[in-house]
């Protein structure tokens, strides 16, 4: 089974070759390395040269057109694999992060959407642990999919079924391509959160430092036109998808692709009887933002 490994770079240099090497590291065998450039400026391109002399990988130059673009360029142009990771450039992996998304994935069925997700730490800029991101104690259902992403890019693997649906929506209507495998897996398919940490997600220290309950409402609402993004994304779903989903999906989707605010909708949004989010604050946030119609 031929995995293959999409990197999109740009001006990486400071952690880049740390995260090549431990790709190189990995005790999975078959693995191909794409490596799309998006412009860099820094000494990104010759970092790449100069592993490429070392190693195989496929490097591809291009303009600046930002990671999600750049991702499904890669997406489209890598020759065909059973299996597609996606990689940060300034994280680290561990030697088994690959092999054992395979060791879940091969026992699947692989005639419909498969997501692998492997638990991770994070880490500061030094690989300092900071903490775990593991599995949630919940279920996470396409309902929860429409408001929340639960899955980091770099962490997830996926099948050829999962990248042809995945290839069918438009990056420019497409903010989070994990978010987007998401809710494709929750919608057609299977989708797994393994407990193996397997990956170090650098991060700086000012996104570490934990925030107040006033700080985080305040947050989110200063932020309420990114949590809109949601129907952008829920619109762009349902033209690509409608005729797949279930009835019930159908409905939930419904409820954030309508006219921008209808009373009722918003009603039926902020007094849904399940949780939209974990966490009480954003749960409380999303349901205010769903009442005044942002979402």
């Amino acid at each position: 089974m031929l995995v293959n490994i999409l990197l999109s770079t740009y001006n990486g240099e400071k952690y880049l070759l740390e995260q090549l090497e431990s790709i190189n590291r990995q005790t999975y065998p078959n693995i191909h390395l794409y490596i799309r450039d998006d412009g860099s400026s820094d000494g990104t391109l010759s970092i790449l040269e100069n592993f490429s002399s070392k190693y195989p990988i496929s490097i591809m130059k291009g303009q600046n057109i930002g990671f999600m673009k750049s991702f499904f360029e890669l997406l489209s142009i890598a020759d065909s694999g059973d299996y597609w990771a996606f990689c940060d450039q300034d994280d680290v992996w561990l030697p088994h992060k690959i092999s054992l998304s395979v060791d879940w994935l091969k026992k699947q069925n692989n005639q419909i959407p498969l997501l692998f997700q492997s638990a991770y730490e994070i880490v500061d800029e030094n690989l300092i642990h900071k903490q775990d991101y593991l599995p949630p104690n919940y279920n996470i259902d396409f309902r929860r999919s429409i408001t929340e992403n639960w899955y980091s890019g770099f962490s997830c693997v996926i099948n050829n079924v999962s990248r042809d649906l995945l290839l069918k929506g438009k990056p420019d209507n497409i903010d989070y391509h994990d978010w987007w495998m998401e809710m494709i897996a929750k919608a057609f398919g299977i989708s797994y959160f393994d407990s193996t940490i397997s990956a170090q997600y650098r991060r700086s220290s000012e996104s570490l430092t934990r925030i107040s309950f006033s700080k985080k409402i305040k947050w989110f609402f200063e932020n309420f036109k990114k949590e809109s993004d949601i129907r952008q994304r829920a619109l762009e779903f349902e033209r690509i998808f409608f005729r797949d989903l279930s009835l019930e999906h159908r409905t939930i989707l419904s409820l954030f692709t309508k006219e921008r605010y209808q009373l009722l909708t918003s009603l039926k949004k902020a007094c849904y009887p399940k949780r939209w989010r974990p966490d009480f604050a954003s749960e409380i946030s999303m349901r205010l933002l769903m009442l005044l119609g942002k979402i």
